[in-house]
């Protein structure tokens, strides 16, 4: 079981036969089988990025994750009480894994660009997503991207304010960075 700091999250596994924590959200782990998929909750960018996403609020908006992987931080949006999840992903295997984490967590995600959406989550750890795709359809966007990343005085430029939190250390250290339109 995984407790994430500061927030109700728990991410349980099917080996774990602890009782759920009262008062918590929890986040059932799909037996992984044969897939290759990342974003299970023990990285420091995942809990970095439902710490974001706690602090920034989430309720009542539509949120889009894109390379859902598991589907973790969809499910948590989900099971914040959002108006409406989107998830994306390029990867076949992780895309029929985050499904099936859909289901077994009874929530309803929607597989697909969004025509607009409130929240951006991009749990990459490359700032590309950003730097690559217009996000001006997006209010806040959330994102991990390198520490030194120049995504961050482009940021700038455009007048976004912005808010920056270093998690993980050595090579998995990253900054969750949180981008809002004024």
């Amino acid at each position: 079981m995984i407790t994430i700091p500061n927030t109700l999250f728990v991410i349980k596994g099917d080996w774990d036969t602890e009782p759920d924590p009262p008062n918590s959200i929890v986040i059932y782990l799909a037996p992984v089988d044969h897939r290759f998929v990342y974003g299970f909750g023990w990285n420091p960018s995942t809990q970095g990025m439902l710490q974001a996403m706690v602090r920034e609020g989430v309720k009542d908006k539509v949120v889009l994750d894109v390379g859902t992987g598991t589907g973790i931080l969809a499910i948590a949006a989900a099971k914040m009480g959002v108006k409406k999840v989107y998830a994306v992903e390029t990867s076949k295997d992780a895309l029929s894994y985050a499904q099936d984490m859909a289901k077994l967590n009874g929530v309803e995600i929607e597989f697909g660009y969004p025509d607009h959406a409130d929240v951006v989550l991009a749990n990459l750890g490359d700032a590309k997503f950003i730097e690559e795709h217009d996000l001006s359809f997006a209010a806040t966007i959330i994102a991990t991207v390198p520490e030194h990343s120049d995504v961050v005085g482009r940021a700038v430029l455009l007048g976004l304010s912005m808010r920056t939190d270093v998690v993980g250390e050595g090579e998995q250290r990253l900054t969750v960075l949180t981008l809002r339109r004024p």
